[in-house]
Protein backbone atom coordinates (compact mmCIF):
# COMPACT_ATOMS: atom_id res chain seq x y z
CA UNK A 1 0.00 0.00 0.00
CA UNK A 2 2.73 2.35 0.74
CA UNK A 3 4.06 1.73 -2.41
CA UNK A 4 1.31 2.45 -4.27
CA UNK A 5 0.92 5.57 -2.31
CA UNK A 6 4.35 6.57 -3.28
CA UNK A 7 3.89 5.99 -6.89
CA UNK A 8 0.57 7.58 -7.35
CA UNK A 9 2.29 10.76 -5.40
CA UNK A 10 5.54 10.64 -7.83
CA UNK A 11 2.73 10.39 -10.90
CA UNK A 12 1.17 13.44 -9.77
CA UNK A 13 4.33 15.35 -8.98
CA UNK A 14 5.18 14.52 -12.91
CA UNK A 15 1.94 16.85 -13.56
CA UNK A 16 3.27 19.47 -11.53
CA UNK A 17 6.86 19.78 -12.60
CA UNK A 18 5.76 19.64 -16.49
CA UNK A 19 3.46 22.35 -15.79
CA UNK A 20 5.61 24.24 -14.22
CA UNK A 21 8.70 23.34 -16.69
CA UNK A 22 6.25 25.02 -19.50
CA UNK A 23 5.66 28.38 -17.68
CA UNK A 24 2.49 26.83 -16.01
CA UNK A 25 1.59 26.86 -12.59
CA UNK A 26 0.51 23.93 -9.99
CA UNK A 27 0.00 24.40 -5.85
CA UNK A 28 -1.89 21.38 -4.82
CA UNK A 29 -1.85 17.57 -5.23
CA UNK A 30 -5.14 15.79 -3.87
CA UNK A 31 -4.52 11.98 -3.26
CA UNK A 32 -7.58 9.99 -2.44
CA UNK A 33 -8.01 6.15 -2.08
CA UNK A 34 -8.85 6.03 -6.02
CA UNK A 35 -6.02 7.80 -6.88
CA UNK A 36 -4.82 11.55 -7.24
CA UNK A 37 -5.20 14.45 -8.90
CA UNK A 38 -2.76 17.22 -9.44
CA UNK A 39 -3.99 21.22 -10.04
CA UNK A 40 -1.84 22.18 -13.09
CA UNK A 41 -2.34 24.42 -14.78
CA UNK A 42 -0.54 24.98 -18.22
CA UNK A 43 -0.49 27.97 -20.25
CA UNK A 44 -2.78 28.31 -23.18
CA UNK A 45 -0.82 26.58 -25.67
CA UNK A 46 -1.16 22.96 -26.93
CA UNK A 47 2.34 21.97 -26.57
CA UNK A 48 2.35 23.11 -22.99
CA UNK A 49 -0.98 21.33 -22.10
CA UNK A 50 0.41 18.54 -23.84
CA UNK A 51 3.76 18.45 -21.80
CA UNK A 52 1.67 18.66 -18.62
CA UNK A 53 -0.72 15.44 -19.60
CA UNK A 54 2.59 13.93 -20.31
CA UNK A 55 4.75 14.61 -17.53
CA UNK A 56 2.50 11.48 -15.03
CA UNK A 57 2.75 8.81 -17.71
CA UNK A 58 6.45 9.59 -18.41
CA UNK A 59 7.45 9.41 -14.33
CA UNK A 60 5.53 5.56 -14.72
CA UNK A 61 7.86 5.11 -17.56
CA UNK A 62 10.74 5.92 -15.11
CA UNK A 63 9.90 3.67 -12.53
CA UNK A 64 9.24 0.65 -14.49
CA UNK A 65 12.50 1.05 -16.32
CA UNK A 66 14.35 1.40 -12.76
CA UNK A 67 12.40 -1.63 -11.79
CA UNK A 68 13.01 -3.48 -14.51
CA UNK A 69 16.52 -2.46 -14.58
CA UNK A 70 16.68 -3.57 -10.57
CA UNK A 71 15.00 -6.71 -11.72
CA UNK A 72 17.12 -7.86 -14.20
CA UNK A 73 20.29 -7.46 -12.24
CA UNK A 74 18.61 -9.61 -9.33
CA UNK A 75 17.27 -11.97 -11.39
CA UNK A 76 21.02 -12.53 -12.53
CA UNK A 77 22.77 -12.90 -9.16
CA UNK A 78 23.42 -16.26 -7.61
CA UNK A 79 20.54 -18.00 -5.48
CA UNK A 80 23.49 -17.96 -2.46
CA UNK A 81 23.75 -14.14 -2.16
CA UNK A 82 19.77 -13.83 -1.91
Amino acid sequence: MGALFVIVLLHEYGHCFAARSVGGNAEEIILTPLGGLAMAYAPHDPWARFVTVIGGPLVNVAICAICGGILSITARMPRSIL
